[in-house]
């Protein structure tokens, strides 16, 4: 799933002509391996998570804190699908450009109407993969979740999404915190909705599905972008 992941943000980025962009990775996790990719076309990279836990260790990873989560392979990876060497040596030169351009670490909550404070239309760039589904309990609160997190976004900036789709019993396990959480089930024009409510122009509007590990509790994945409408 992770290279699906990777291989769209590297696609879009080729597709849209991205650069020079102020991201936010919105409800990260612990995990950077989607930031080992949108820092090569960052000019700064802030992070958010709801948990102070995760933040703290990204935290240990940027400060090369031992016992802190080695990166290499997926960056390695994101690499190779840039068309760049995944050796050791280029490796190390990503990790640096990642520690440079990943400035702030931020508490989110993507069902306050402020989800980040102080941080209305801001970014050029918002990545929320795989939290809005979590956060919602229902298909209408999704909605307010990605209005509230669509303020984030400058007019004619982005919002990229990653979502699951048939999940069973519509529980998401994560694996990070040893826990269960509910998950809604979004149709295509629930999406498209949702995107429309956020202020974004649905011609803009790409999304690609990818059928999951049979290891996993949900049957698909899909990756979204669209660009807000630039009033």
């Amino acid at each position: 799933e992770v290279a699906f992941i990777i291989s769209f943000i590297t696609r879009m980025q080729k597709k849209l002509s991205l650069k020079n962009q102020l991201v936010l990775e919105f409800g990260g996790g612990p995990a950077l391996y989607a930031a080992a990719s949108i820092v090569s076309f960052a000019r700064e990279l802030h992070f958010s998570d709801y948990l102070p836990a995760n933040l703290q260790e990204v935290s240990k990873w940027l400060t090369r804190e031992e016992g802190s989560f080695n990166w290499d392979d997926y960056i390695g990876f994101a690499l190779e699908m840039e068309g760049l060497p995944g050796d050791p040596s280029h490796i190390k030169i990503r990790e640096e450009e990642m520690r440079q351009k990943i400035k702030h670490l931020v508490i989110c909550n993507g069902l306050d109407k402020e989800p980040i404070e102080n941080s209305a239309g801001k970014y050029d760039f918002v990545s929320a993969l795989y939290c809005t589904d979590i956060i919602a309990s229902s298909v209408p609160e999704w909605y307010q979740v990605i209005r509230n997190i669509a303020t984030l976004v400058k007019p004619g900036g982005r919002l990229m999404l990653g979502l699951t789709r048939g999940m069973s019993e519509k529980i998401f396990y994560y694996e990070a915190s040893d826990k269960s959480f509910p998950c809604i089930d979004l149709t295509d024009d629930q999406i498209r909705e949702g995107y429309e409510k956020g202020g974004f122009d649905l011609s803009t509007l790409y999304m690609e599905i990818q059928k999951a590990s049979s290891k996993r509790e949900y049957h698909n994945l899909l990756m979204t972008i669209a660009q807000k409408i630039d009033t």
